[in-house]
Formats: C-alpha cells, structure tokens, sequence
C-alpha cells in the first residue's frame, strides 16, 4: 500500500534544513569532508561557511613569501577574511652561519646519511636562507603584512597580532619539537637548521608594530610569546629581550599617550604571563606555578630586571586592578610600585606568593595599610622563606577575603601582629638576624 503523505509531515531532505541544523552536522564532519561538500551546491556553500571559515580564525605565519601571500589571501577573501581572530608570526629564521648549519644537518636527521646527502641538505640550506634574508633586508615581509592589516579593516576586523616561537623545546636527544607550525613551515623549514639570533624576536615585534602604523590599524590586542627554553641557547635561540622590552615599553607609552584601549599579554623565560588591559584598569602578573611546600620550581619573578624597559611604562599608567600569582618578589620594586599606584588601587589579589624574606613582608603589609581606596583585598598561601628553618611560613594559608577598608585594615593590622617578631632591633632601626639573637639568647641563659 504506497504511503500518502500529509502537509504535516511531508519528508524532508537535507536541502531544506535551517542553517543552523547543516552547521550542527557540519560539526560532526571531517575538514576535508566539509571542503568537498561546500563545493557540492551553491546552498551548502552559503550555510556552511560560518563551519568553514572557523578553521581559519587563529593562524600562524612565517616571513617567506609563500606564507605572507597566503595572509594577504586569506585576508581579503570575503568568508575567512571576517573570521580571523587572532594572528601570531615565527620569530625564528633559517640560520646561516656554517658553524652552526654544518652540525646540525647531521644531528637533524634521525639516521646517518651519506656524505652526498648533507651536502645536498647544506645547499638547501644556503639556498633558503639567502632567500629568506633578502624577502625581509627588501622589507617585503612588512609590505605584505600592512596590506593584510588593510584588507581586515575593510571587514572592519580588529583581531590579535603577536608572535611566537617556532621551536619551543629541546628533547635531549638532539632533536627540537615545533609546538605551533606556522604556515608555509613544512615547505620551507624541512630538512633545514633554524635559529633564533638575538635580532630576530624584536624585529618580528617590531614588524608588527611598524605595519600597524603604516596601515593605520588599530592594534589594540597583542600577544608576545616567547617561551624558547634555556638549552636551547647553545643551538642559536637567544632573545633579546632588553630589546624587546623596549619596543614594548614605546608602545605601552604610545597607547598610554593616545588614551586608545590595548590587552597586551606578555610571556618569557622570566615569567609565564604579564597581562595589561587598559580598558578594565587590569595589570596581571603570573609567573611559574610555584609550590606551597617547595620553592625548587620557585622564580624570583616580580623584579626590575623580569620587566626591562617594559617597567618604565608599566609604573606610568593607573591600575585600579592588580593580580599577582605564582612567583617570589623582590620587595623593593614590588612596594615602589605598589606605591606609585595607591591613589587608584581598588583590588588588590594575591596568590601563592613569596617573600625571599621574613623582613620583606611586613612593608609590605605596612603600605597596603596605606592605600586610601582600597576595596578588595585577597590573599591566598601567600608566605616567606625562613633562613633558619629553610622552609616556608604562611603569612595567610589559605584564602582570605576582605571587603571594605574597615575589614580590610582590621585583617592587615592582624596580619602585622602576628609577623612582628619578637627580637630587638639593632642600631640602625632593622632587625638582627634571628640566627645570632638565638644564639645569644641560649648563651644568656646558660649563664
């Protein structure tokens, strides 16, 4: 008996889905399943080009030709164009010197290979490099990259500029992994030595920022990344970063001088992240995970020379939010800069921090008695290192949490009893070392 089939429940076919339905099966599909089916009607091309061009929203690119073409493609193309988000640039480069190549063709490959063979590798090498080196000495890199930041505005697209590095981690083994792959990497990179001279990580910032003003973008997100690993040191990775700071530090003042909005995220060997967003009055800092119970994994990271020139615009701007995590902290830049900023600190957060020393926490504690407006304060394992016992003591274990300044200064006032300790001072105002004053103490009482 053939089946009749009502206006109700009439069948339907794929065709006639909403839009959003074809994008949730989309979902499910492989990428090269969802590239041959935009290619199968013009109605799967319209509905899946949200799925599509997802792809492409956080990419990574090289200075070659291949790649920055690729950008400015990309760019201007009217379905992926709209949907970049953020875009990071390698800050490594064919390496050049022999002394350098020469070795690293033989360790770079996972067997020994003929006489022959590594001289094709070091020809290859010789050949990409000398084209590398001319695409950016002709400043083609930055030509292209102003054109790409062109073609976004006209999608009226601001997104994240920054960089990374291409090579993050050394093995052991004679062998360097890639965490990101910048595209055009595998075709130009393969069976080459990279490295990471001194000039390279500033000059690729300053690529950016210089494209930027060149195409009059707003660069209002940027992301520098450079994570390269200490060992790595002795195969051409060194960054430079007195000179990166510096750019950073011209551009923080620039962005403080026009008044305009930036989110800058900053991470180095120094520390894992250094996050500014001017709009939110926010400046961040995190450094390595550090241990309540340990200090072996602990970096001194809040210090004058983690920042370089960076510090400069870093105490000029205004910071109603500070965050302070997982790092040590000289105490000295730490209460400058706490101080520089008291007439307009609200919030003030901090977790699992060290004081090198039991002395450092108490001016600490002092100042932020001392800030007029201060909201909010959390503190959570914040402690200091004895020298005597060598291990660590909890100013606040835990967390705590104060509201209002009459909540706030009965805790620190609290907080400044309990680490007062009870020793004399010396002449000089400061307190004598615990070790000696235990001493003599025991030696009074054997008399």
């Amino acid at each position: 008996m053939a089946h009749s089939s009502t206006e109700g429940d009439q069948a339907t076919t794929v065709l006639d889905l909403d839009e959003d339905v074809v994008g949730c099966i989309a979902a499910y599909l492989e990428h090269k399943d969802i590239e041959q089916l935009r290619l199968t009607c013009k109605l799967f091309c319209l509905n899946l080009q949200r799925v599509f061009g997802s792809r492409f929203r956080h990419r990574h690119f090289i200075f070659t030709p291949y790649s920055m073409e690729a950008f400015v493609s990309m760019s201007a193309h009217p379905i992926l164009g709209p949907r970049i988000e953020s875009v990071a640039f390698g800050t490594y480069r064919i390496a050049g010197d022999p002394d350098i190549v020469v070795p690293g063709v033989t360790d770079h490959s996972p067997r020994q290979l003929s006489f022959k063979k590594q001289w094709e590798m070091l020809d290859l090498q010789k050949l990409r490099f000398n084209e590398q080196t001319q695409f950016i000495a002709s400043r083609r890199h930055r030509e292209l990259l102003t054109q790409a930041l062109k073609n976004l505005m006209k999608h009226r697209r601001t997104i994240k500029l920054g960089t990374f590095d291409d090579i993050v981690s050394y093995t052991g083994d004679r062998f360097f992994s890639q965490a990101f792959s910048g595209l055009g990497s595998k075709r130009f990179y393969e069976n080459t030595f990279l490295a990471c001279r001194s000039r390279d990580s500033y000059e690729t910032l300053g690529t950016l920022i210089k494209a930027s003003r060149q195409a009059s973008y707003p660069m209002e997100h940027l992301n520098v990344a450079l994570h390269c690993g200490c060992r790595t040191q002795q195969y051409g990775c060194k960054h430079d970063w007195g000179k990166v700071s510096a750019w950073l530090n011209d551009f923080l003042t620039q962005s403080i001088a026009d008044g305009t909005s930036l989110v800058m995220t900053v991470a180095n060997r120094n520390f894992k992240e250094l996050y500014i967003n001017r709009d939110q009055r926010l400046i961040a800092f995190r450094g390595e995970c550090l241990q309540p119970r340990s200090i072996r994994h602990c970096t001194d990271g809040f210090t004058n020379a983690s920042f370089g020139r960076l510090g400069i615009a870093m105490y000029a701007d205004e910071y109603q939010n500070i965050e302070i995590s997982d790092c040590g902290v000289q105490w000295s830049p730490f209460i400058r800069f706490l101080t520089q900023h008291a007439s307009t600190i609200l919030t003030l957060r901090l977790q699992r921090m060290l004081f090198w020393n039991r002395t450092w926490s108490i001016p600490f504690l002092e100042t932020a008695l001392e800030l007029p407006h201060l909201e909010n304060l959390i503190m959570e394992e914040v402690f200091y290192y004895n020298n005597i016992d060598k291990e660590l003591k909890f100013i606040v274990a835990g967390k705590k949490e104060w509201r209002g300044s009459k909540d706030i200064r009965s805790g620190l006032h609290d907080l400044i009893e309990q680490q007062t300790p009870s020793i004399p001072l010396d002449r000089n105002g400061g307190w004598i070392d615990e070790k000696v004053f235990r001493g003599a103490s025991s030696l009074q009482s054997c008399r």
